[in-house]
C-alpha cells in the first residue's frame, strides 16, 4: 500500500512539473486566426450597424511574447486583416499584453494589441485596438493552441474621390471606426 502510495505522489508530481516545465518557456511564437463580427462603423463618411451592413473580417497576426515573469509577458507582431463590407485590407503593426489576473488558473489571461496599419498601395492606413480574454492550452514545451474572444476597434484612413460643385475631381480625407467582437483560436510554438 505504501508503495502504491509513493508511486501516486510521484506520477502527481512528475505531471505537475511537466506542465510547469510547459509554461516557463521564456519565448513564445503565435500565430492566430480571427473572425471579426462587425458590430458598428461610424466617421466622417457614414455610420451604420451591423443591420445595415453585414459587415465582417478575417485576420491572421504573427507575434512574438517574451515572458516576464509568470502572470506577465509582453511582445511585438504583424498581421493580415480583411474588413468586409467596405472592403478594407490591413498590415498592422501592434504591441501586444498577456497578464494573467487569476493566479489559481494560469492558463486564462487578459490580452491587448495596439498599434497602427501602415499605408501602402492596397493596405489602409490606421489604429488598432484588441482587448479581450484568452485561454492556452499546452501540450509540449513549444506547442499548443491558443483561444481568444475579444473586442476589435479598427480606424480606417485614407482619401476619398469626388467632384465639386465646379465639376472638378477633389479628394478628401476620411475616418471610419469599426467596432467588432472577436472570434479566434491559433497555434502557440
Amino acid at each position: 500500500m505504501k508503495s502504491i502510495v509513493i508511486l501516486v505522489v510521484l506520477c502527481f508530481s512528475a505531471a505537475l512539473y511537466s506542465q510547469n516545465e510547459f509554461n516557463t518557456s521564456k519565448v513564445r511564437i503565435m500565430v492566430d486566426y480571427h473572425y471579426n463580427l462587425g458590430v458598428s462603423e461610424r466617421g466622417d463618411l457614414y455610420n451604420t450597424t451591423r443591420s445595415g451592413l453585414k459587415m465582417y473580417g478575417n485576420s491572421i497576426h504573427l507575434y512574438g511574447l517574451y515572458n516576464i515573469n509568470n502572470r506577465l509577458s509582453v511582445g511585438a507582431g504583424a498581421g493580415l486583416d480583411r474588413y468586409e463590407n467596405t472592403g478594407h485590407n490591413t498590415l498592422p503593426l501592434f504591441l501586444t499584453g498577456h497578464y494573467v489576473p487569476i493566479i489559481s488558473i494560469p492558463h486564462a489571461y487578459a490580452y491587448t494589441n495596439l498599434g497602427y496599419a501602415i499605408p501602402g498601395s492596397t493596405f489602409t492606413e490606421g489604429m488598432l485596438l484588441d482587448l479581450g480574454i484568452g485561454y492556452r492550452k499546452m501540450f509540449r514545451r513549444h506547442f499548443g493552441m491558443n483561444f481568444q474572444f475579444g473586442y476589435n476597434l479598427k480606424q480606417l484612413k485614407g482619401e476619398v474621390l469626388f467632384i465639386d460643385d465646379k465639376e472638378k475631381m477633389k479628394t478628401s480625407d476620411y475616418s471610419q471606426w469599426r467596432h467588432s467582437l472577436a472570434f479566434g483560436v491559433g497555434f502557440i510554438f
